[in-house]
């Protein structure tokens, strides 16, 4: 073959790739593609209501991805089916119809099963145009390619502190085990420094984040804006994660341990004929001096459980049980306040993350809530320590995540999957406890006999508070 020949040949082909492109694009409605996505998978509801029957539908609960697939492929259970969606067949008119009025293609009538929506023309043209992309290869997805998904860690930056450095020990040996098997679905898994990756706010190039320890008041609209799942992450909240945040915690709020201290404040009360008493709520977080705590000033007492402000006057061999779900010093004074009362002190529970508490008279029985099962404390004591466990906890979770989540992965299909891990066990005998109503994988345990040290300092690897 000639040069002359072999080029002509050559701007041929490159033109017929163009005007294939070219087509590929005009064939793309104009609209949003990632509110569409958005909209698609849940992760943000449509302006108006769903409704079945005239009646209003709970928000955050009507993602098309529920019925129709996580490619738009659609889905048959029993003698209901969900049509496919993907290919591009769906204009914005054509799903205001069937949306709005229950007709498909063709004017056939949908199913009575599916619920009435009224999405704007905006919404409509979004979802549009991202149905025409959905499963295709023009639906790029952020770290990952034909041969490998790349994760983000935290740990090299001297800022992170030796638990993140330790944390990503556990991670990558969890990864280098999955790859020692062949990768997940045929893709190497890769680790990324988020560090040295990420700059000026920009999403690093990873699919997911795992095992983070940071917090901050602007990560999470971060990550939703970014599309960024912070998977099995080991960075204590303050308060219950949200069924659509990106972030998805392995260990417990704060709340939820705050809920268990009083639970068992109140279960001790009988058996041990004590009065229950919170010495330093948690509610409010940790803080405050000695003396304003001993006071209760601004303690909010649970059904059952007295501040220590509605103590009056001596309390001459007074059985009281005292919980602490604030700073174990600030804790300590009181309860020594309290006995110099004259109150006995039979049992005093505490928060392992806040640490423990200054000696002083020993209770006869004195317990933690901590943050981790029991196995996964346990576990700890026999390897290499509480953080690398952690870690690797955090990276046998992401992995199972990503082998459900199929060969097509996306950001919130590897959500969805995360949230469905409800009995598998990363660390043996410490099964997650993801459900329905559970956005955490791990629940609080009480520890009594002090077994579970190696978790005292879970949340405040560098002596702060949470």
């Amino acid at each position: 073959m000639s040069a002359r020949i072999a080029v002509r040949i050559g701007r041929a082909a490159l033109g017929g790739w163009i005007g294939a492109a070219a087509i590929a694009a005009a064939s793309v409605p104009e609209g949003d593609v990632d509110l569409g996505r958005a909209l698609y998978f849940g992760t943000r509801d449509l302006d108006a209501p769903a409704r079945v029957d005239g009646v209003a539908l709970p928000r955050g609960t009507t993602g098309c991805v529920q019925c129709h697939g996580a490619l738009g492929e659609g889905v048959r259970e029993g003698v209901r089916a969900a049509p496919a969606l993907a290919g591009g067949r769906w204009t914005a008119s054509r799903l205001r119809e069937a949306m709005n009025g229950g007709a498909g293609i063709g004017g056939r009538p949908l199913a009575g099963a599916m619920p009435r929506f009224a999405p704007s023309a905006a919404e409509a043209g979004a979802l549009a145009a991202h149905l025409a992309v959905l499963g295709t290869e023009r639906d790029a997805v952020r770290g990952v390619t034909a041969r490998e998904v790349a994760l983000g860690i935290e740990g090299r930056a001297a800022s992170r502190g030796a638990a993140a450095r330790q944390v990503e020990q556990g991670v990558r040996r969890a990864v280098d085990e999955a790859n020692a098997r062949g990768g997940v679905h045929g893709r190497r898994l890769r680790l990324v420094d988020v560090d040295d990756a990420g700059a000026d706010g920009a999403a690093p190039p990873v699919l997911a984040l795992v095992g983070t320890l940071s917090t901050g008041p602007g990560k999470a609209a971060w990550l939703a804006g970014h599309r960024l799942p912070d998977a099995a992450s080991l960075a204590l909240l303050r308060e219950r994660a949200a069924p659509r945040d990106w972030t998805v915690p392995l260990l417990p709020s704060l709340d939820e341990q705050v809920d268990l201290l009083e639970r068992e404040l109140l279960a001790v009360a009988a058996p041990l004929r004590c009065t229950p008493v919170e010495v330093a709520p948690g509610r409010r977080g940790a803080g405050g001096d000695a003396e304003a705590t001993a006071r209760g000033d601004g303690a909010a007492g649970t059904g059952g459980i007295l501040r220590v402000a509605d103590l009056r006057g001596p309390l001459d061999g007074r059985r009281l049980c005292v919980g602490s779900a604030g700073d174990p010093v600030a804790g300590g004074a009181a309860i020594r306040a309290l006995e110099e009362r004259g109150a006995v002190v039979p049992m005093a529970l505490g928060l392992a993350v806040m640490g423990p508490m200054p000696p002083r008279a020993a209770p006869a029985l004195e317990g933690r809530i901590v943050p981790v099962p029991r196995a996964v404390a346990l576990a700890s004591l026999r390897g290499d320590g509480l953080w690398p466990t952690l870690g690797y906890a955090a990276g046998r979770t992401v992995v199972e995540a990503l082998a459900r989540s199929g060969r097509r992965l996306q950001p919130e299909i590897l959500l969805d999957r995360l949230r469905g891990l409800g009995g598998h066990a990363p660390i043996e005998g410490a099964p997650l406890t993801f459900g329905p109503r559970r956005t955490h994988g791990w629940l609080p345990e009480v520890d009594a006999a002090g077994d579970a040290a190696p978790a005292a300092r879970i949340a405040n690897p560098e002596g702060d508070r949470p």
